[in-house]
């Protein structure tokens, strides 16, 4: 923890350095490697959150993928006019796509790139703007693969006209490219919903929300397995806080409520405590069918979490966390 809490201020460091107008040095244009580097670009020293990290480097792989589409495209494009199949229009396009469409996919890219670096993970205006950006790329892609006649792309359309003129070589092309768009898009849309379910895991709902949430989620156990059902179990906490002052003792004239004494904290852990164990399977399946909610709960909490643990770590003399 503290190897990575000193990597992160170093790295903090750095693009403050960059920012404010220090030395370049500090974060070196190193991409592209040729002929000429203009931006710095390391996803490993950088991006340091193994989830962002994971599906960062799947956009970058995903962008020369993307290349590598339009690259094939322009291949098919120009066999379909060949063979008198497609349009000259869809050739033209389909030189213009490979020269302006990986620079506008590479924004997208950046974009989640210098977002994921600068960890700003909830509210970010740079998030919101690539996924709707990346969305867009996405609906592209689609488009292309269905191969409508004047988009330049081939696709499905121009693959059935390829098979009834029997240009079965130039169908079977039409057919690849039909995979290669629907291949990619279903990869970009697979980053896209990991992406929102790693940044909004509680789909933005308000603390109250989530509150209510995992007690509707607690209802349907009852007492199949899990100890007790949810009504003893608020019956039982209940009952244990409203005995945190006194406890019920045998005396010379009955049963009586006698105050705790000074041994008051222990005594009240220990009746909690007793709830907690009797109930823990129930307590863990809740916790863990509502995890996605917990932990956005957490998520928008991170301050205050950490000022609690911070706390905690410090009463029991473990110091800094």
């Amino acid at each position: 923890t503290q190897t990575n809490t000193k990597q992160s201020s170093t790295m903090m460091q750095s693009e403050e350095s960059f920012i404010a107008g220090g030395k370049v040095s500090s974060r070196p244009k190193n991409w592209p490697p040729w002929p000429k580097s203009i931006i710095h670009h390391d996803i490993d020293g950088e991006i340091l959150d193994p989830v962002l990290h994971t599906y960062t480097t799947y956009s970058y792989y995903g962008w020369f993928a993307f290349i590598v589409a339009l690259l094939w495209n322009f291949i098919i494009c120009l066999t379909l006019l060949i063979v008198s199949v497609g349009h000259i229009s869809d050739l033209i396009l389909s030189i213009i796509y490979p020269f302006t469409l990986p620079l506008a996919a590479f924004y997208v890219y950046f974009l989640l790139y210098s977002s994921s670096r600068q960890r700003k993970r909830r509210s970010s205006f740079a998030f919101m703007t690539f996924y709707c950006l990346f969305g867009t790329q996405i609906a592209a892609e689609i488009l292309f693969s269905i191969g409508i006649p004047y988009v330049g792309s081939g696709g499905l359309v121009y693959m059935i006209q390829s098979f009834n003129k029997n240009q079965v070589a130039v169908g079977i092309m039409n057919l690849i490219s039909l995979l290669v768009w629907v291949g990619l898009a279903g990869f970009h849309a697979f980053i896209w919903v990991q992406l929102r379910r790693f940044h909004y895991p509680a789909s933005e709902v308000s603390d109250d929300e989530q509150r209510a949430g995992l007690t509707a989620n607690a209802d349907g156990y009852g007492n199949e397995g899990y100890g007790a059902g949810k009504s003893d179990l608020l019956a039982e906490g209940e009952a244990a806080y409203q005995s945190r002052d006194f406890h019920v003792a045998d005396t010379p004239d009955g049963l009586e409520k006698v105050e705790y004494d000074t041994e008051l904290p222990g005594q009240v852990a220990a009746v909690a405590g007793k709830v907690a164990y009797d109930n823990r399977e129930y307590i863990a399946q809740t916790a863990y069918d509502n995890r996605e909610q917990i932990a956005g709960f957490a998520a928008r909490n991170s301050d205050a979490v950490a000022g609690y643990g911070t706390q905690f770590a410090n009463s029991q003399g473990y110091g800094a966390l």
